[in-house]
């Protein structure tokens, strides 16, 4: 790997780094400036505006008094804002039109009785820049679909009125009955929400990458794969890479991180993009004709499919995502997503394609699939703080695949019938959302949360043997990672697609996930961790991949070279 002298790189302190991220920020601080403003000054102006229609001479005094109340000193700002409700055209022509329905449109907008406005100036001052409809025979959306001289955020009802009417534009029913169906499922998916996008014809082509977040504690495993896997196909194509992130601002520092300790060279060329899927106000994302999106997961995929070609769509597959869910809504919409054969997928293990794709012609193009590198691998074994063995549990309570009871119940078990012994190991529990466990012989495990790419490396180098569960033909990372790291690990089978993971290493025990089973595979574990000449032996012998650009090379040409035929 390249110093950052060598490959022009930048440090986590870097000025361009922390202007990137403080610039999301701002974007974020001005949207809600306005939504504060707005609140803070249409009381006062309420409550002014009867005063002034009465004594039109005291207006100056009221703008100063303004002034004084929101304490922001804009006085032209003041006083177009007073001199629209001293001349409320607008208002009269809308109430006027017979297109404006009061009742209806407090009935079918809720928040609208919730802001204690009246009716029409909500709709004047927010409900048209909204999309709403202002009664039952005027669709926005329809209005603007069939002029798109108009644009989004222009009242649709004032436009029609002043100019659409003369020049004979059609206007049609709301179909604000429909929207009812369309916020209750909003409500109920909120990752589903569509990434919000706009058209540009300025803008370069790029690979954008689209991810609920990359904070540290999102790294590993699927998202650092996908951020490597977008990098190098944005540099095989000679474009630029953008991350998109939609749960919560991105922290550019951790690209760099998981780059470099993956050994590709941090370069700077990435854009970080924030567009908020909890909020109508998520910044918009501008696209130019032939953009490519790497999505993460199937609701990122089905976002993302929502305002742009699918055919510009490649899915990164890393789990059978269906079993996140019992059978309902969310698991056949998750199928959905991978039945689309629209959409590009590259899929994380030959077994998980198998169990996938195997069989099936629904994709009019094939899907990929790669085996993960470890680089980590060719990093030599720490040294352990203590004398005694040291032991590791992947423990996620709350995501139900990971069996985190039928684990502790192993565990428990292994104590017991003596393979654990207390005095010989130290036991180390490592995910998120852990809580204090009390097991047999008076073990408190050691809980660890939250730790930096770096840090998690090291500890693996540190352990002899884990214990990592997935109900999922796909293996998951720590097993795997632990094995790469030099440790003894234990795991599940699944089906008839992960009933041995040798193709990795000897050093990776697939037991039955009963607990018998598993209390016996920790035994086998035991001996192994314990007999360091075998499981050295078996460590040199594994056959992990250690160069992402070499597993990636492939699919990235292939990627690529389709992109030209489609686009000539």
């Amino acid at each position: 790997m390249q110093s950052n002298h060598d490959n022009g790189g930048r440090g986590p302190d870097d000025p361009s780094l922390k202007i990137t991220l403080l610039q999301h920020e701002l974007d974020e601080a001005q949207l809600e400036n306005v939504r504060l403003r707005q609140s803070l000054l249409e009381p006062p102006y309420s409550q002014l505006r009867s005063v002034i229609r009465q004594y039109p001479h005291v207006s100056k005094t009221a703008i100063k008094a303004l002034n004084v109340v929101t304490g922001t000193g804009r006085i032209n700002f003041h006083r177009r804002a007073l001199g629209r409700l001293q001349f409320p055209r607008d208002l009269r022509d809308m109430q006027g039109s017979g297109l404006f329905d009061t009742e209806w449109y407090r009935a079918n907008y809720g928040d609208v009785a919730q802001s204690g406005m009246d009716p029409l100036r909500h709709y004047a001052l927010i409900g048209a820049a909204r999309g709403l409809d202002p009664g039952p025979r005027f669709s926005t959306d329809f209005y603007l679909e069939h002029n798109p001289d108009v644009s989004r955020g222009t009242n649709a009802l004032l436009h029609y009125l002043r100019h659409g009417r003369a020049r004979g534009s059609k206007i049609a029913p709301s179909t604000v009955e429909r929207q009812w169906l369309t916020l209750t499922l909003d409500e109920r998916f909120p990752n589903l929400r569509p990434l919000h996008v706009y058209a540009s014809a300025s803008a370069p082509k790029r690979i954008s990458m689209v991810t609920d977040s990359i904070n540290s504690g999102s790294l590993f495993g699927g998202v650092g794969t996908a951020l490597i896997f977008a990098t190098l196909l944005a540099r095989r194509m000679e474009r630029p890479l953008r991350i998109i992130t939609r749960s919560e601002p991105p922290t550019p520092a951790n690209c760099r991180t998981v780059l470099e300790a993956n050994g590709i060279p941090w370069q700077g060329d990435v854009d970080f993009v924030f567009s908020s899927r909890d909020t109508s106000s998520g910044r918009l994302v501008d696209v130019a004709d032939g953009d490519l999106f790497v999505t993460t997961s199937w609701w990122t995929t089905w976002a993302t499919r929502a305002s742009v070609d699918p055919a510009n769509i490649i899915y990164l597959v890393q789990e059978d995502e269906r079993r996140f869910y019992p059978e309902g809504d969310d698991s056949i919409r998750c199928a959905e997503i991978l039945e689309d054969p629209r959409i590009t997928c590259v899929v994380n293990s030959k077994p998980l394609f198998d169990y996938l794709f195997e069989g099936q012609d629904s994709h009019a193009r094939a899907p990929s699939w790669f085996e993960p590198a470890f680089p980590a691998f060719l990093t030599p074994r720490g040294e352990s703080a203590s004398s005694k063995r040291n032991f590791i549990f992947y423990a996620r309570p709350k995501n139900l695949r990971n069996l985190y009871y039928r684990g502790i119940e192993a565990i428990s078990g292994a104590i017991e019938c003596g393979h654990l012994d207390p005095a010989v190991w130290d036991f180390f529990f490592i995910g998120r959302d852990l809580q204090p466990v009390a097991l047999p012989g008076g073990v408190r495990p050691t809980l660890i949360e939250n730790l930096g790419w770096h840090e998690y490396q090291q500890l693996l180098r540190r352990m002899d043997l884990g214990l990592s569960l997935m109900a999922s033909p796909h293996s998951s990372y720590p097993p795997l990672d632990l094995a790469a790291a030099g440790a003894a690990v234990v795991t599940n089978t699944f089906g008839p697609e992960k009933q041995s993971l040798d193709q990795y290493s000897p050093n990776i025990i697939c037991s039955d996930p009963g607990v018998a089973g598993l209390i016996a595979g920790i035994g086998q574990g035991v001996a192994l961790a314990l007999d360091a000449k075998r499981r050295g032996a078996n460590h040199r012998s594994s056959k992990f991949l250690t160069d992402w650009s070499a597993v990636f090379a492939p699919i990235c040409d292939q990627l690529a070279g389709a992109l030209s035929a489609t686009q000539g």
